[in-house]
């Protein structure tokens, strides 16, 4: 019984070990080759400058402020390397006659292919919420709008989540749970800041709308009255009117806005205003 015992050990072993040499074998091979594909791969990228596009990912607000920097051409060798290391742990597993690892290696390489066209549609979400986060604050600063900064954030987190859903529904990731909440939390805070931000704004809108209609009836250096006050007007922009009153020489701001049902007369025009400026 012992000997028959010692017998199929000796022959397990002897089947065995030249398996796991080959094994060994190939793994040392697949190491060597992942290291010199990483090291030519790097250098391939350095000269062509992929990490130009990465430096503007990493100029990005909240990129910025953290310690996290983005290197695409470090992030795709580390990626090459590490499918060549698996490509070869499933070749060794096959070798050893592990399927159980094997199966489980195989699926991982599979999934990686998902994984980086999820984290591209990310880094492509993270750069376009940057680019309509700066295009909105620029144009509600040129139109005198309050809390810029804030409806810019606002904007960009919101595409943000957009793309993270996208993102993780590319990997595979079942985001219904998440999807419905955001929805819900998303329609009512976009209701309550459009109800609440009109309300606020109105004034300013009713500002911006009136530079229009006053575009080619005032002008700076127009000696003007208007609503009994006389003065030159020193300022003119979107959202308000500033005279310099001849009587006191008092400076007096009007609210474009109140401009449209207001009676002003204009005494000359473009009148030489420099000495009434400090």
């Amino acid at each position: 019984m012992v000997s028959d015992i010692l017998y199929k050990l000796k022959d397990d072993f002897v089947t065995f070990f030249p398996n796991m040499v080959a094994a060994v074998i190939i793994l040392v091979i697949g190491l060597f080759v992942a290291n010199l594909l990483r090291k030519f791969i790097f250098l391939f990228l350095s000269k062509i400058g992929v990490d130009k596009f990465a430096e503007k990912i990493n100029e990005v607000d909240f990129i910025a402020s953290s310690k996290f920097r983005l290197k695409f051409s470090t992030l795709i060798c580390k990626t090459v390397y590490y499918f060549v290391v698996i490509i070869t742990l499933i070749v060794a597993a096959d070798k050893l006659q592990v399927k159980a690892i094997s199966d489980l290696l195989s699926d991982l390489i599979n999934y990686i292919p998902v994984l980086i066209s999820a984290i591209i549609l990310l880094l492509i979400g993270v750069f376009l919420a940057d680019l309509l986060k700066k295009t909105v604050y620029t144009n509600a600063k040129s139109f005198g709008i309050p809390s810029a900064g804030f409806i810019a954030n606002f904007v960009f987190y919101l595409v943000m989540v957009m793309f993270v859903l996208s993102a993780m529904t590319q990997a595979k990731i079942d985001t219904t749970f998440f999807s419905n909440s955001i929805i819900l939390f998303l329609g009512g805070t976009v209701l309550a800041f459009s109800i609440g931000y009109g309300l606020a704004s109105k004034d300013t809108l009713g500002n911006y709308l009136a530079s229009f209609y006053l575009k080619d009836k005032l002008e700076i250096g127009d000696d003007v009255t208007i609503d009994g006050i006389r003065g030159i007007v020193i300022v003119l922009d979107k959202s308000s009117l500033t005279l310099r009153t001849q009587s006191s020489d008092s400076i007096v701001y009007i609210p474009l806005s109140k401009l449209i049902d207001a009676k002003f007369e204009i005494h000359s025009r473009k009148k030489t205003f420099d000495k009434y400026i400090d």
